[in-house]
Protein backbone atom coordinates (compact mmCIF):
# COMPACT_ATOMS: atom_id res chain seq x y z
CA UNK A 1 0.00 0.00 0.00
CA UNK A 2 3.00 2.11 0.94
CA UNK A 3 4.42 1.98 -2.58
CA UNK A 4 0.59 3.38 -4.32
CA UNK A 5 0.69 5.88 -1.73
CA UNK A 6 5.05 6.88 -3.24
CA UNK A 7 3.80 6.40 -6.74
CA UNK A 8 0.44 8.43 -7.00
CA UNK A 9 2.44 11.39 -5.03
CA UNK A 10 4.84 11.16 -7.37
CA UNK A 11 2.01 10.65 -10.30
CA UNK A 12 0.23 13.30 -9.13
CA UNK A 13 3.47 15.63 -8.93
CA UNK A 14 4.68 14.69 -12.20
CA UNK A 15 0.86 16.19 -13.78
CA UNK A 16 1.20 19.17 -11.76
CA UNK A 17 4.50 19.92 -13.80
CA UNK A 18 3.18 19.16 -17.12
CA UNK A 19 0.00 20.94 -16.75
CA UNK A 20 1.53 24.02 -15.30
CA UNK A 21 4.40 24.30 -17.85
CA UNK A 22 2.12 24.96 -21.30
CA UNK A 23 1.02 27.85 -19.03
CA UNK A 24 3.73 29.76 -19.23
CA UNK A 25 4.81 28.86 -22.51
CA UNK A 26 1.35 30.20 -23.12
CA UNK A 27 1.50 33.05 -21.38
CA UNK A 28 4.94 33.78 -23.65
CA UNK A 29 3.29 32.81 -26.66
CA UNK A 30 0.53 35.64 -26.49
CA UNK A 31 2.99 38.19 -25.76
CA UNK A 32 4.28 37.70 -29.22
CA UNK A 33 2.23 39.48 -31.36
CA UNK A 34 2.49 40.37 -35.26
CA UNK A 35 1.49 43.48 -35.55
CA UNK A 36 1.81 44.29 -39.09
CA UNK A 37 2.71 43.17 -42.33
CA UNK A 38 3.12 44.49 -46.10
CA UNK A 39 3.89 43.38 -49.55
CA UNK A 40 5.20 46.08 -51.59
CA UNK A 41 5.76 44.68 -55.27
CA UNK A 42 8.82 45.01 -56.94
CA UNK A 43 9.04 47.22 -60.30
CA UNK A 44 9.85 46.07 -63.80
CA UNK A 45 11.26 42.75 -62.56
CA UNK A 46 12.66 43.13 -59.21
CA UNK A 47 12.32 41.10 -55.95
CA UNK A 48 9.07 42.52 -54.01
CA UNK A 49 9.18 43.40 -50.53
CA UNK A 50 7.32 42.02 -47.13
CA UNK A 51 7.38 44.10 -44.03
CA UNK A 52 6.65 43.14 -40.73
CA UNK A 53 6.34 44.51 -37.32
CA UNK A 54 6.67 42.18 -33.90
CA UNK A 55 6.03 42.83 -30.48
CA UNK A 56 7.92 40.68 -28.54
CA UNK A 57 5.72 41.44 -24.70
CA UNK A 58 7.69 38.10 -23.46
CA UNK A 59 10.04 38.25 -20.69
CA UNK A 60 12.59 36.18 -22.97
CA UNK A 61 14.35 37.04 -26.23
CA UNK A 62 12.35 35.17 -29.61
CA UNK A 63 14.43 34.86 -32.83
CA UNK A 64 12.60 34.08 -36.57
CA UNK A 65 14.17 30.86 -37.90
CA UNK A 66 12.14 30.43 -41.09
CA UNK A 67 9.79 32.60 -43.40
CA UNK A 68 7.31 31.54 -45.97
CA UNK A 69 5.11 33.69 -48.08
CA UNK A 70 2.49 31.79 -50.28
CA UNK A 71 3.20 32.06 -53.97
CA UNK A 72 6.85 33.53 -53.45
CA UNK A 73 10.14 31.78 -53.23
CA UNK A 74 13.67 31.85 -51.90
CA UNK A 75 12.51 34.44 -48.94
CA UNK A 76 15.94 36.64 -47.56
CA UNK A 77 16.36 39.00 -44.98
CA UNK A 78 18.05 42.32 -46.22
CA UNK A 79 19.48 44.38 -44.23
CA UNK A 80 19.64 48.06 -46.00
CA UNK A 81 22.63 49.45 -43.89
CA UNK A 82 24.89 46.63 -45.58
CA UNK A 83 22.92 45.78 -48.78
CA UNK A 84 23.38 41.41 -47.47
CA UNK A 85 20.98 39.03 -48.85
CA UNK A 86 20.84 36.30 -46.47
CA UNK A 87 18.31 33.65 -46.19
CA UNK A 88 16.08 33.78 -43.45
CA UNK A 89 16.96 30.14 -42.21
CA UNK A 90 21.19 31.11 -42.28
CA UNK A 91 19.97 35.22 -40.58
CA UNK A 92 19.74 35.89 -36.63
CA UNK A 93 16.63 37.93 -36.36
CA UNK A 94 16.39 37.83 -32.54
CA UNK A 95 13.64 40.01 -31.10
CA UNK A 96 14.31 40.95 -27.15
CA UNK A 97 12.25 40.34 -24.60
CA UNK A 98 9.49 44.06 -24.08
CA UNK A 99 10.52 44.81 -27.33
CA UNK A 100 9.83 44.82 -31.21
CA UNK A 101 11.16 44.31 -34.49
CA UNK A 102 10.36 46.94 -36.91
CA UNK A 103 10.77 46.56 -40.56
CA UNK A 104 11.22 49.41 -42.62
CA UNK A 105 13.20 49.84 -46.28
CA UNK A 106 16.21 51.74 -44.96
CA UNK A 107 16.25 48.65 -41.55
CA UNK A 108 16.02 45.36 -42.75
CA UNK A 109 13.10 43.75 -44.51
CA UNK A 110 12.53 40.47 -46.49
CA UNK A 111 13.12 39.69 -50.15
CA UNK A 112 11.61 37.10 -52.26
CA UNK A 113 10.75 36.07 -55.66
CA UNK A 114 6.67 35.60 -56.92
CA UNK A 115 5.99 32.47 -58.17
CA UNK A 116 2.90 33.80 -59.33
CA UNK A 117 1.79 36.52 -61.47
CA UNK A 118 0.98 39.40 -59.08
CA UNK A 119 -2.39 40.43 -57.78
CA UNK A 120 -2.65 43.28 -55.97
CA UNK A 121 -5.08 43.37 -53.08
CA UNK A 122 -5.20 39.88 -53.16
CA UNK A 123 -4.81 37.52 -49.76
CA UNK A 124 -1.58 36.15 -49.26
CA UNK A 125 -0.30 34.59 -46.17
CA UNK A 126 3.34 35.04 -44.21
CA UNK A 127 3.69 32.29 -41.92
CA UNK A 128 6.96 33.04 -39.57
CA UNK A 129 8.28 30.26 -37.36
CA UNK A 130 10.23 31.05 -34.25
CA UNK A 131 12.72 29.24 -32.29
CA UNK A 132 10.30 28.56 -29.42
CA UNK A 133 8.55 26.40 -31.34
CA UNK A 134 5.21 29.45 -32.21
CA UNK A 135 4.55 29.51 -35.81
CA UNK A 136 2.67 32.29 -36.48
CA UNK A 137 0.15 33.33 -40.13
CA UNK A 138 -0.63 36.55 -40.71
CA UNK A 139 -2.60 37.21 -44.16
CA UNK A 140 -1.57 40.70 -45.84
CA UNK A 141 -2.29 42.14 -49.47
CA UNK A 142 0.46 43.03 -52.12
CA UNK A 143 0.50 46.51 -52.50
CA UNK A 144 1.91 48.76 -55.29
CA UNK A 145 5.43 50.25 -55.03
CA UNK A 146 5.46 53.45 -53.13
CA UNK A 147 2.54 52.16 -50.18
CA UNK A 148 4.67 51.33 -47.20
CA UNK A 149 2.79 52.53 -44.32
CA UNK A 150 4.65 53.10 -40.76
CA UNK A 151 3.48 51.55 -37.48
CA UNK A 152 4.94 50.33 -34.53
CA UNK A 153 4.16 49.14 -30.86
CA UNK A 154 3.38 52.38 -28.80
CA UNK A 155 3.40 51.48 -25.09
CA UNK A 156 -0.11 52.62 -23.19
CA UNK A 157 -0.46 54.19 -19.79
Amino acid sequence: MRLFGVFSTFFLSALMVLSTAPVANTREAEALVIERAEIIAGRDGQTDRAYVTIWNGGESPVSIIDVSIAGYEDVRVVTAAETTRVKVTDAVLTIPAKSELLMRPSTVYFEMRRTNPLTVNASVEIKIEFDNKRNMIIATSPKTQGTFTDHHHRREG
